[in-house]
């Protein structure tokens, strides 16, 4: 079982609550969670994705990111983060 899988099972199982907070504010429920991280899977095969293929996430800390991680995890992909502050060899051979 992946993180994804899990992710979907407390979905069905508590879709209300509180998934990801920034500070106090809740910022994404189970259910929207699971559902945007589906949507953007999908989104990932249907644009070539293939399984156990890096995906690279160069992006700040924002709750995109988590839904992010988990579509790649549930696309079947592994995923490389990388700092968005790299200079641009340093990011040249981070995709690499």
């Amino acid at each position: 079982m992946t993180l994804a899988h899990w992710l979907f099972r407390i979905a069905q199982a508590h879709p209300d609550h509180p998934a990801v907070a920034l500070g106090p504010q809740e910022a994404r429920r189970y259910s929207d969670l699971a559902s945007n991280a589906a949507a953007l899977a999908g989104w990932l095969r249907r644009s070539g994705a293939r399984k156990t293929q890096p995906v690279a996430i160069i992006a700040e800390n924002r709750v995109e990111v988590v839904e992010t991680l988990f579509a790649c995890w549930w696309a079947g992909g592994t995923v490389a983060p990388i700092a968005p502050d790299l200079a641009p060899d340093d990011l040249s051979l981070a995709l690499a």
